[in-house]
């Protein structure tokens, strides 16, 4: 199924969840914030939520600097 990931299309399985979005970025999840069609995921649901064919997600990292 089709899904935004950062505004980019991708091609996931239909049994793909946030938390398998989070493992793709190779960065501890405790560093990202997660959004999923525009509302706030908090982390201890990462696990729970399955997604669907044409979510957004957007994934962000703190980055230093101003």
């Amino acid at each position: 199924m089709m899904v935004l990931v950062n505004g980019k299309k991708r091609v996931i399985d239909s049994n793909f969840g946030i938390i398998d979005i989070v493992k793709s970025f190779k960065v501890e999840k405790k560093y990202l914030a997660v959004g999923l069609n525009g509302e706030f995921v908090p982390k201890q649901l990462y696990s729970e939520i399955k997604l669907k064919e044409g979510d957004e997600i957007e994934v962000v990292s703190p980055h230093p600097g101003g």
